[in-house]
């Protein structure tokens, strides 16, 4: 039986509810799957006393530090430590595949000086290693970009970290097609295309039919500058001077919230203070009183409701590689508003019911949201049908997975 293990970082509580998204949704909810047998698998992540595996199809290997609470960088560096010893010894029993889908983690196992005092006393490493490009910050980006731009030496590390990650692995992968070739010039390497997934489509069913009169916009994202969220307040103005019905929710903590208030401030925009209660009482209370409404945090059933509450979903992000909230966003059936980049339009490829636009162009992005809500009420169960079938034909886990074990199969048949 052919063993794998796959290491990522993340905040327990929060990251490993099946429904929170982030990168660790994706490869929680592909090592979960149970449509691709015969493999033992391990997820080496970082433990708390409140996770509990939802799945007997894994084995958890839980790194418990209570003091990770650093920030930043430095938060990932006692985990990843503790990581590397346990993949060392995992590589010392025969395990087949080590999959890294975060940086620090391979950073630190390829960096660590007892792998040069290794390879030169030739020991020999016969497991495989694979790397998934999850982030555009790191190696993608040819200059510091949103996040960096005040931290240019941290950006600096990332980027040049990635860079060697994907110099020391056998196979890198990247969820976004529209990458494969860039990336394989720009690394000089094959880069392998494997869609993420969020999981069965039998766990996103929610009523396609909204019961207000309001044309309700949801945007779930980090509150930073790549996400593009004031261009997307901007806009909003805009379409509302067209339409006085359209409303927009925005979810997620961050450090432009403050701006972001003021920006509608500004725009006279109405905008709720403090996030509401997940219910459609106090959200109904809401559409008459407010044209924004910030509902902070969101997680587990309170993001199944909103995708429920609203009629389509709006991100005209500057940059994604594959944007999770936008394959959330399928597999509920929503019409998707958002950038013409390479992380969206693989989406479009795909033939999902989704309309791109300039970022950059505020008038083209108001255009988008009044085209976009057009009779959107009446289209919700066409567009629903569309997106489903075609989450299920491109990125269900039957689909993912049989992408993915192939190639770390192929893989291991280069070593016979």
């Amino acid at each position: 039986m052919p063993k794998l293990t796959v290491v990522f970082t993340g905040s327990p509580t929060e990251r490993y509810n099946p429904d929170s998204g982030g990168i660790q949704l994706a490869e929680l909810m592909f090592c979960e799957s149970k449509v691709w047998p015969g493999w033992n698998k391990k997820v080496i992540v970082r433990g708390h006393e409140k996770i509990k595996s939802s799945s007997d199809n894994v084995n958890l290997i839980e790194i418990y530090s209570e003091d990770l609470r650093l920030g930043g960088l430095a938060d990932s560096v006692p985990f990843s430590l503790k990581a590397s010893a346990i993949i060392d010894e995992l590589c010392e029993k025969g395990e087949d595949c080590i999959h890294f889908t975060s940086l620090i983690p391979a950073t630190i196992y390829f960096d660590h000086p007892i792998h040069d005092y290794l390879k030169n006393n030739k020991r020999v490493i016969k497991s495989k290693f694979f790397y998934t490009i999850h982030n555009y910050h790191y190696g993608v980006s040819d200059k510091p970009e949103d996040v960096f731009v005040n931290y240019p030496e941290e950006w600096k590390y990332l980027h040049e970290a990635e860079n060697r990650v994907i110099n020391h692995v056998d196979k890198v992968f990247v969820p976004c097609r529209r990458y494969v070739d860039v990336l394989s010039k720009k690394f000089d390497r094959e880069i392998s295309y494997v869609p993420n997934t969020v999981g069965d489509l039998n766990k996103y069913r929610i009523s396609t039919r909204t019961s207000h009169e309001y044309k309700i916009l949801l945007t779930l994202s980090r509150l930073e500058q790549v996400k593009n969220l004031e261009g997307l307040l901007r806009a909003f103005k805009v379409a509302q001077t067209h339409d006085k019905k359209i409303r927009l929710i925005i979810g997620g903590e961050g450090s432009l919230l403050s701006s972001l208030k003021s920006i509608c401030a500004q725009s006279n925009l109405r905008c709720s203070q403090n996030p509401c209660l997940m219910n459609k009482k106090s959200l109904y209370s809401r559409l008459d009183k407010f044209d924004v409404i910030f509902v902070g945090k969101v997680e587990g059933n309170d993001k199944r409701f909103l995708f429920e509450f609203c009629d389509c979903v709006a991100l005209f992000s500057f940059r994604e590689i594959c944007s999770l909230f936008g394959l959330e966003a399928i597999a509920y059936g929503k019409r998707i508003l958002a950038s013409k980049i390479p992380g969206w339009q693989d989406y479009k490829d795909c033939g999902c019911d989704i309309m791109l636009c300039n970022p950059y162009k505020i008038k083209e992005m108001a255009d988008t949201i009044l085209e976009g809500t057009v009779n959107i009420k009446e289209k919700s169960y066409t567009i629903s049908k569309k997106n489903k079938e075609i989450y299920q034909k491109y990125y269900s886990p039957e689909i993912v997975s049989t992408i993915r074990y192939s190639l770390y199969e192929n893989s291991l048949r280069s070593n016979l």
